[in-house]
């Protein structure tokens, strides 16, 4: 599996919009203007049919009558006939470096110009999440974090397992491991962990086990990654991981021509 493709698929992730009341947009005229910004920068859409089942399409514009959303079909057909089954389809994209997630209901086929499209009515409420802690850094390879997660056995003892991040921002990590290597659920809350950061100590985290998705790389692999929330993150600990991004953007900056 490449980093690429996993790193996509956890900085895409569904989020539970209700738990940001403050960055909901209910005015359709908002709406409307968010759908056209997304067609007009061509802004590349991860639609989920499931939680686990997702195809990357595009945002079109809206129809004649601006009351529905014409999004790219699936070139492949299976996909495509899935989500025109489905109830609703939710999307997830970015805009101007800014999260932009909604919920669409009852697809049906369209056609513009001649190729198929989906169309589906104006979503009712987006959520526009633009919060500076909610930047998720992509852990390079070369300079990883890890988490030690200790779960309790049968007998009573605890076992250790030690997972590689995919990404980490001051609210969260992402965490990689084998495909049901781990009884580890959605809503879990995991309270034996250790995270090791570069030039920092292994510190004891609490984690909340927010989702899990099942990741299939290009070469056919699958593995699952845990979008895992920190809870009761400490003061130095948030200051440890601040720093690590600070140092891996700048490494980052470094390496870019003319930089």
């Amino acid at each position: 599996m490449t980093d690429n493709s996993v790193y996509e698929a956890a900085r895409n992730e569904i989020l539970e919009i209700d738990r940001f009341p403050d960055y909901l947009i209910r005015d359709p005229r908002s709406i409307a203007q968010i759908i056209r910004s997304l067609a007009e920068k061509r802004c590349m859409v991860s639609v989920y049919i499931t939680p686990g089942l997702s195809f990357v399409s595009a945002v079109l514009g809206l129809s004649a009558n601006g009351e529905e959303v014409i999004l790219d079909s699936s070139p492949d057909q299976q996909l495509q006939g899935r989500a025109l089954e489905a109830e609703t389809l939710t999307c997830v994209t970015r805009l101007d470096g800014i999260r932009v997630q909604f919920t669409l209901d009852s697809p049906y086929q369209g056609f513009e110009e001649g190729l198929k499209t989906i169309l589906c009515a104006l979503p009712e409420v987006v959520l526009r999440l633009q919060r500076r802690e909610f930047y998720r850094l992509p852990v390079p390879v070369n300079n990883p974090v890890t988490c030690q997660i200790n779960l309790p056995q049968a007998d009573g003892s605890m076992k250790a397992f030690s997972l590689r991040a995919l990404d980490i921002s001051n609210g969260g990590v992402s965490l990689l491991m084998a495909l049901d290597e781990l009884p580890i659920t959605p809503g879990m809350l995991l309270e034996h962990c250790l995270l090791s950061i570069p030039d920092s100590e292994p510190a004891p985290i609490i984690l909340r086990v927010r989702n899990r998705f099942n990741v299939e790389s290009r070469t056919g692999s699958h593995s699952s990654r845990l979008g895992c929330e920190f809870q009761g993150l400490s003061a130095r600990l948030s200051n440890n991981i601040q720093r690590y991004i600070f140092k891996v953007e700048r490494e980052r900056r470094a390496l870019q021509p003319g930089a």
